[in-house]
């Protein structure tokens, strides 16, 4: 699997196949002569393999025929990845960075959280902190369509399995999913449509983790200028609505104290107060009229930081410097170690 975008769960869904009787068909690029492959590249024995497909045109993902940033071969320095432009998503992704804390281990979901990636590559945060997904990589995310995507910047690979079982004994920091709907409980939902149904990966990959961050883009598409978020059309779909059909986090059960759950400053939601409103929206006119429901509203509504809405980067870097993280207490108790 050397040319490969990720492992999966390939070994997985062999030895499941097997186990149930079925047949085990692999398609590779080549064929090599038995006994010739090193031992420790082999990720599905032969055993397991009941026919072989060769497809010497192999495509690498449905977007890249074959790229060597995709399977891992080279990094991609930083400084050639585009910048986000500065809309309404950057500014939700600027946000959650300002959350970020070294050593921070990350687990990003889809859609608007992806923008993190390029955000921390351009505060120059990104070697500070752990990027992880449910593919197994540990790769600072990437937005869908930008080329090339996360093995471009991958520093470990894992199995999937692997990866999931590590998310949910607790690995994780801070993970950040994306919130299509909500209702007026804090009942979400992290998948927007019945093909992409992702409740139970928001579930096991964050059920023992006391912290995580959800993500929606209320507004309509918007641009900035002068520091400020302007409307540019009006949105199709409601964000906030009175019921869902299926429930990915419980307002109500993090309320019970036994999770701790932060949405974006662009995503009021009832079971918080609205802290913040966005300069240049008009809150009850952009944000209270499309929603379904009425959050409460805090009496000292505050503006969001301004550094989010201008085009140069907020200094994120200086400020991850001066932050700690909190350590074991055993560790604590050692004398300070210089950094490697």
């Amino acid at each position: 699997m050397e040319q490969e975008a990720i492992f999966g769960d390939m070994l997985s869904m062999a030895q499941a196949t097997k186990r149930c009787g079925g047949l085990v068909i692999v398609q590779v690029k080549r064929l090599a002569r038995r006994g010739t492959l090193p031992a420790k590249n082999v990720k599905i024995p032969a055993m397991l393999v009941d026919l072989v497909v060769v497809d010497a045109q192999q495509a690498v993902t449905y977007q890249s025929p074959n790229d060597p940033a995709f399977t891992g071969e080279f990094r991609i320095p930083l400084n050639d990845f585009p910048l986000l432009p500065l809309d309404e998503r950057k500014i939700v992704v600027r946000r959650f960075a300002m959350e970020l804390l070294p050593g921070a281990v990350c687990n990003v979901g889809s859609g608007i959280c992806t923008g993190i990636g390029l955000v921390s590559a351009e505060e120059d945060v990104l070697d500070s902190i752990v990027f992880t997904n449910g593919k197994g990589l540990s790769a600072a995310p990437l937005p869908p369509g930008w080329m090339p995507a996360p093995c471009a910047i991958t520093a470990r690979w894992w199995t999937s399995p692997i990866s999931l079982i590590f998310t949910m004994a607790a690995g994780l920091i801070s993970p950040f999913f994306p919130r299509p709907k909500s209702t007026p409980a804090a009942e979400s939902i992290s998948a927007a449509s019945p093909t992409n149904s992702s409740a139970s990966a928001v579930l096991s990959t964050s059920v023992k983790t006391p912290k995580k961050w959800y993500s929606a883009a209320h507004l309509p598409p918007a641009a900035c200028t002068g520091g400020q978020l302007h409307i540019e059309q009006e949105g199709a779909h409601r964000k906030f609505v009175a019921a869902l059909q299926q429930i990915s986090y419980s307002g109500p059960y993090a309320a019970s104290g036994v999770r701790r759950c932060c949405s974006s400053p662009s995503a009021p939601c009832s079971a918080w107060s609205t802290a913040h409103w966005t300069p240049g929206i008009d809150l009850e006119r952009d944000v209270l009229q499309q929603m379904a429901f009425r959050p409460r509203i805090a009496a000292d509504l505050k503006s969001m930081d301004a550094r989010l809405f201008l085009p140069q980067p907020m200094g994120l870097h200086e400020e991850m410097a001066a932050k700690t993280r909190a350590r074991h207490p055993r560790l604590a108790q050692l004398a300070p170690q210089v950094p490697l």
